[in-house]
């Protein structure tokens, strides 16, 4: 008996919470009211966003067209750290130019021929070089770094190049340990 008496008394109480709950809704300033405040200032706030969106367009499109260019120069010259001449492209990939070289900017098509050291892991040792290494820029014969960091440089054109594992081997271990960073010095030897 003391169980079914325990299950109406909770059933009863379930009952006085819905009907307290019903009549807080329904008085006046209760929660219908505090909910439509709510409604009214986020709609007034909706409206105000999209009257300063409607000014700014009828400002001019000119702002927008320097910020589109801005952002268009960035992504594809990079964007240069003044304090450490640290030059940063897409994916990551950032390059500092010790020698700039002569002639004509390597681009996408070209057959380039480089040196290089590649230097990672715990003390910067280096993993790998060779005195002469040629690849076509843009053909996918090389890491993503190296295309997005090559590009640009002139023969006899030197380059610290540092390469994210993004735009390198990923999670992959070449020996610098998975998913590291890795240093490249290039030299730029020639071209065609």
């Amino acid at each position: 008996m003391s169980k079914v008496k325990h299950k109406q008394r909770e059933s009863e109480k379930k009952l006085r919470k819905q009907k307290r709950l019903r009549r807080e809704m329904n008085a006046p300033g209760g929660v219908n009211a505090v909910q439509l405040k709510r409604a009214n200032l986020k709609k007034n706030r909706v409206q105000g966003a999209s009257d300063q969106v409607e000014t700014s367009k009828e400002k001019g499109s000119k702002g927008n067209e320097d910020f589109t260019m801005n952002v268009y120069n960035d992504l594809f010259n990079g964007t240069i750290d003044e304090t450490t001449g640290t030059t940063t492209l897409r994916m990551g990939v950032k390059y500092i130019d010790v020698a700039e070289g002569t002639g004509q900017p390597a681009q996408e098509g070209t057959l380039v021929n480089v040196s290089y050291k590649l230097k990672g892991g715990k003390y910067g040792a280096v993993i790998d070089s060779s005195k002469s290494f040629s690849f076509r820029l843009g053909k996918r014969e090389v890491i993503k770094g190296w295309e997005i960091g090559v590009e640009g440089m002139k023969v006899g054109g030197k380059r610290h190049l540092i390469v994210p594992p993004k735009a390198g081997y990923g999670s992959q271990d070449i020996g610098a340990g998975p998913g590291a960073t890795l240093f490249f010095d290039i030299s730029l030897l020639s071209m065609r």
